[in-house]
């Protein structure tokens, strides 16, 4: 493993973890018993706190419910490991770098 490789895996670890601590969060209102809940995605959020802020200050409390987005999450970890996987692969490429002797040996006298 290069320095290049080291860092690409470095930042995308930083990213998934940052995306845990701050993951995105849904809103949703409780129409009734029996009935679906209407989904709305929410603004990211602390991890450990994150209800407050989301709240409706509307709605008639106990109508709504704030819960972690796991699609949106799950899906965010999947695009920051692929991308951190190509970016690593590519980063184990080694650039080949020509010398003059190497093209003069090829000249014909």
């Amino acid at each position: 493993m290069n320095t290049a490789q080291r860092v690409v895996l470095i930042v995308a670890l930083a990213l998934i973890v940052l995306s845990g601590i701050y993951p995105p969060w849904v809103y949703g209102l409780l129409v009734g018993k029996g009935y679906p809940r209407i989904w709305n995605p929410g603004p990211r959020s602390f991890l450990l706190g994150p209800t407050e802020h989301l709240r409706f200050r509307d709605w008639t409390p106990g109508y709504y419910t704030v819960t972690l987005d796991t699609r949106r999450l799950s899906l965010e970890w999947t695009v920051i490991a692929a991308a951190g996987v190509a970016a690593f692969v590519t980063a184990g490429f080694k650039k080949r770098h020509r010398h003059k002797s190497d093209h003069s040996e090829a000249q014909p006298s």
